[in-house]
């Protein structure tokens, strides 16, 4: 077998890196880190814009990088989804009354930021209907503002109802709470409370103030930046996107990584900046769907499938070609192979042939088989980054 002793910018110059999605696999300790590094050291040598989206907090140390950690000096927007992104997002419910309820809790909270500018729940009980029809007509793209920390009380306001007898009122919104259904959907709105009190994550997605008496930290949306890096080339430099805070919660920081490809293929589309661009993704199997006749709507396979046409072509690592569904196998062209020993695995990724597979199980650390355009290339040997 010839290895061919690679050095960094050899490596991350070939098309493998900055034209193509790329498959980086290996087993635990086989070398993908060095290579992903190899490769982020010579995008930033070249001037090549790139994203690390970093699930650990292990690539916030990476040279010429600008770290946006979730939590401490950034934020994800979330007072911009609907009710039915905020729902998936957190796995709140599947009851569709809850849902229904969760939208005009919303609204109402909307209405109260930017329309009456009150920091309260807005009560229903007795409020005419034209006039609170009125106010959700004002309610433009630009309200989309709401004090998330009342979410949970006011979704109990979206339970009024008209009396039951002669004395109902319909020219109002209602006029007593409808106790059987608060009590219905009452673990719903138990599991929305404890969301919205949870510090961790009401610092992620700004339902809390984090800061300290006498602290001033500015806060970014973490949403605002990557839409700025996809309409401006950087100049030697990486953004690093620290998604360590949710690290226990992987369903969660699978959803946000979601959201921000979706945000970030959406701004691509929206205006005419083709530069190209490399996001990373270590370890990507743990942010995937379970379901995966699900795996269409994540923004990762959608990236996959659409970014090339915007100039936004996606690195994944990951330990085995088992652990991601075949859709998004078969999107890759380009396969960076470290050391995998089972023969099942390998057997799994149809570009690798028998002789090349042997070799494969036997290889040493930071050494790697290349495939470009679905073909073998060359056994490389990659240096790491001084």
């Amino acid at each position: 077998m010839m290895v061919k002793d690679v050095e960094i910018a050899k490596l991350a110059a070939k098309p493998l890196i900055n034209n193509a999605h790329t498959l980086v696999i290996g087993q635990t300790g086989s070398g993908k880190t060095t290579t992903v590094l190899a490769a982020i050291d010579e995008l930033q040598a070249t001037n090549q814009t790139n994203i690390i989206l970093d699930p650990t907090g292990e690539y916030s140390t990476v040279p010429n990088a600008i770290v946006y950690k979730l939590a401490e000096n950034s934020y994800f927007e979330a007072s911009r989804l609907s009710a039915n992104d905020f729902n998936q997002i957190f796995g709140l419910s599947e009851n569709q009354r809850f849902i229904s309820k969760l939208a005009q809790a919303i609204a109402a909270l909307r209405i109260q930021k930017n329309i009456t500018q009150q920091g309260t729940i807005y009560p229903k009980i007795n409020v005419a209907i034209k006039k609170y029809s009125r106010q959700l007509a004002r309610l433009g793209h630009w309200a989309y503002d709401y004090d998330l920390k009342l979410l949970a009380q006011q979704i109990i306001e979206e339970y009024v109802v008209p009396f039951a007898d002669e004395r109902a009122d319909y020219q109002v919104l209602g006029q007593v709470y409808d106790y059987a259904a608060i009590r219905e959907d009452w673990s719903d709105i138990i599991k929305l409370q404890e969301l919205v009190n949870d510090p961790i994550i009401g610092a992620v997605f700004k339902f809390t103030a984090t800061n300290k008496p006498g602290q001033r930290k500015v806060k970014t949306a973490i949403d605002f930046v990557v839409q700025l890096f996809a309409k401006n080339q950087s100049h030697h430099r990486s953004l690093v996107i620290d998604l360590s805070a949710l690290k226990a919660l992987p369903v969660l920081q699978g959803q946000l990584v979601s959201l921000l490809m979706q945000g970030l293929l959406a701004s691509r589309t929206k205006n005419q900046e083709r530069f190209p661009m490399m996001v990373f993704l270590d370890e990507a199997h743990r942010y995937l769907p379970v379901v995966t006749d699900k795996i269409a709507e994540n923004g990762l396979f959608q990236i996959l499938r659409e970014g090339r046409k915007y100039g936004i072509n996606l690195t994944l690592t990951t330990q085995s070609p088992l652990d991601l569904p075949v859709k998004m196998v078969t999107q890759f062209a380009n396969l960076l192979v470290h050391q995998i020993v089972s023969r099942d695995e390998l057997s799994y990724l149809t570009t690798i042939q028998p002789e090349q597979a042997q070799t494969i199980t036997e290889l040493p650390v930071g050494q790697a088989a290349v495939y470009q355009n679905n073909r073998f290339l060359e056994f490389i040997k990659i240096k790491a980054v001084k």
